[in-house]
């Protein structure tokens, strides 16, 4: 058989009552609110999440139905040919950035600088 023997009862350093390290090491709730919370990612955000790949060409889609050829040569100051680009059917976002140097001429548009401003622009709308 075997025999139990009585544990001797707890020294003073196993008390339940937490120790001055112990309680050191707990954080009061005062340095808890002081202290910089880690940034979450934010559920709510400003900017809408990526769109996926086929959704594209639907946004350009809609970016395309917005584009008002006025308000682009007003944008770098062309606006004189609003009428020109209208008259002759250049209204439309994909018809506009293929627009080429012989057609502007033929439009009206007699200065090189103003032609080769306008092509410039018209170039970056293929690259938006």
């Amino acid at each position: 058989t075997t025999h139990l023997t009585p544990s001797p009862s707890p020294s003073p350093s196993c008390s339940p009552s937490p120790s001055p390290s112990a309680t050191h090491l707990a954080p009061s709730p005062a340095a808890d609110s002081a202290a910089p919370s880690p940034s979450l990612p934010s559920t709510s955000s400003t900017q809408p999440p990526p769109s996926p790949a086929g959704a594209a060409s639907a946004s350009s889609a809609a970016f395309d139905q917005s584009f008002n050829v006025e308000g682009w040569l007003a944008s770098f100051k062309m606006e004189r040919y609003a009428a020109a680009f209208v008259d002759n059917g250049y209204e439309d976002r994909e018809v506009v950035q293929e627009v080429s140097e012989e057609e502007l001429v033929e439009m009206g548009v007699k200065l090189r600088g103003h032609r080769k401003k306008i092509l410039l622009r018209a170039a970056a709308l293929k690259r938006q």
